[in-house]
């Protein structure tokens, strides 16, 4: 499968994996339209929202999950990370410069 979008093949089986556990799901980012799993578009809530809005979303979720495997940052973390949700990435970017399991933030 082709996708614009990065690292589909984590994404959606985790975002699955964490459906299973009947934990709700809401993927950040613009041309989820693009991904040809429909069962993962039909039970993922996907919003193509301003970034501006998405702090919002951080300050209403538990857990923020990166599965970027590069960034430069990602913001994203660090505003999640503010806002009061756990955080898990791959060990890239910003997550690098804590410990796994400092100030809530896993790798």
């Amino acid at each position: 499968m082709h996708y614009r979008r990065k690292n589909y093949d984590m994404i959606i089986p985790l975002s699955k994996a964490l459906l299973a556990r009947d934990l709700r799901v809401c993927v950040l980012g613009k041309d989820w339209d693009q991904c040809e799993d429909k069962e993962f578009l039909e039970s993922v809530m996907t919003l193509a929202i301003p970034h501006s809005r998405y702090p919002g979303i951080y300050a209403r979720s538990k857990l923020f999950l990166c599965p970027s495997l590069q960034e430069g940052g990602p913001v994203s973390w660090l505003e999640a990370m503010a806002c009061g949700c756990l955080t898990l990435s791959n060990p890239t970017g910003f997550p690098l410069e804590l410990r796994s399991g400092q100030h809530g933030s896993y790798l």
